[in-house]
């Protein structure tokens, strides 16, 4: 039997409802290759079950099978947004090799679409003569690196993406944040390295029970290491450009890196803890289209959320009761992490950059960290009213549409960006 193949590309931007897309899409993937057919197809909307039988089910789970082996595990599960429904991302692995699980939820939180594809790896040729790749730990991480050819203000930045198994450019369809950057910085005389996540390039290299530094502070501290040694690059200043989750850490990298890091810039950074932030979106985005299943599945984001701050939370809870199906090892990490005070111990020159139209990050945080850093004469402000999460254009109410079509980040944000960095 032939597989379809798709070159997909992942992110993690919360949309309407992804914790209980993520759910769904898990429970059937994972009773389909348990062979429980009809339990798969119980969460099918009757479209699918009109062309999909047991038996076809059968016989596409015999084909995976004798392709690949034995079915292992679900590894992960990530989303990205589409204008009506949602397609879950399921990554499965087996005993020869793993898959991805294209599974499409439609607004009623039924499968509608089922798609076979191999897990995104890296896109980049391996002779394109900026590939540049650097050994972490027990993975290697692909990457871009630019070197101005002229007018090099000697500057490197390290590019740190948000939550979720993310390419070097932070693809979402055909926005590409990081390759924006890259590009302009470029411009300036200012060098970059972009990098392949770990959760993108290989998400079974994380350790059974991870936590935030293993998927991402350990990885730059890495990179940063990496260049601080390297003799090509020693009269470099290194900085690191954080998104979201990449933001939120930066604080502890610079920390962990003892002085190696001229300046961080910090963008879209949250300031308080994840999962209020997610609930706080599932909130949002529940009131722009409020329906009964919508506030369902609201519901089930709550509960986790709520079960996360209770008394009964510990190391042993179960990954289905928790926030985003995450380990109880990672919430642990997450909870236990202070970026507001760590930020008041660093010297370093900050640039903390946020957009106004952002509904996952929102201006609450921005103004948290203003007044955790009150009076502190190296950290720098400043606010984009009608830019989203992306730092790119937001037209009319915030929302998932902001993630979809073609956009760029606008000049005046590059433009900020070097000129600060060219200063420090």
């Amino acid at each position: 039997m032939k597989l379809k193949l798709l070159l997909l590309v992942l992110l993690f931007p919360i949309i309407l409802f992804a914790q209980t897309a993520q759910d769904n899409a898990n429970a059937f993937v994972n009773a389909f290759m348990q062979g429980n057919y009809d339990q798969a197809l119980s969460y099918a909307d009757s479209s699918f079950k009109n062309k999909v039988t047991s038996a076809m089910l059968g016989q596409l789970r015999q084909g995976i099978i004798q392709k690949l082996g034995d079915f292992k595990k679900i590894i992960s599960t990530t989303l990205k947004p589409e204008l009506s429904n949602q397609a879950c991302y399921v990554f499965c692995g087996f005993a020869k090799d793993s898959l991805d699980f294209k599974t499409v939820i439609n607004k009623d939180l039924k499968v509608i679409g089922l798609f076979l594809t191999p897990h995104p790896k890296n896109s980049y040729s391996a002779n394109d003569p900026n590939t540049y790749n650097i050994q972490s730990g027990n993975l290697t991480l692909p990457g871009t690196l630019l070197i101005p050819s002229k007018n090099n203000h000697k500057r490197l930045v390290i590019l740190v993406h948000g939550s979720g198994a993310h390419d070097r450019d932070e693809t979402l369809g055909q926005i590409k944040p990081f390759r924006d950057l890259a590009d302009e910085l470029l411009k300036k005389g200012i060098a970059s390295y972009r990098y392949d996540k770990r959760t993108y390039v290989d998400p079974g290299s994380l350790p059974q029970n991870f936590t935030v530094d293993d998927e991402v502070t350990d990885d730059v501290l890495n990179i940063i290491g990496y260049f601080h040694a390297n003799d090509s690059f020693r009269n470099y200043k290194l900085y690191i450009i954080g998104h979201s989750l990449g933001a939120l850490m930066a604080p502890r990298i610079a920390q962990k890196a003892d002085g190696v890091l001229s300046g961080l810039v910090m963008l879209a950074a949250p300031a308080r803890q994840i999962e209020d932030l997610l609930l706080e979106q599932a909130i949002y985005l529940d009131s722009l289209l409020p329906d009964k299943k919508r506030n369902q599945a609201l519901q089930i984001i709550r509960k986790k959320v709520n079960y996360l701050h209770s008394s009964a939370f510990n190391e042993n809870s179960l990954p289905d009761s928790l926030p985003l199906n995450q380990k109880a090892s990672y919430w642990l990490s997450l909870g236990s992490y202070k970026p507001l005070q760590i930020i008041q111990s660093l010297s370093q020159p900050v640039l903390i950059l946020q957009g106004e139209k952002d509904y996952q990050v929102r201006m609450t945080d921005f103004n948290l960290w203003k007044s955790a850093t009150k009076g502190m004469p190296n950290i720098r402000f400043k606010s984009y009213p009608e830019l989203s999460h992306i730092f790119m254009p937001s037209e009319g109410t915030p929302g998932p549409k902001d993630y979809v079509g073609q956009k760029h980040i606008p000049g005046n944000v590059t433009e900020d960006i070097a000129e600060w960095i060219l200063a420090h």
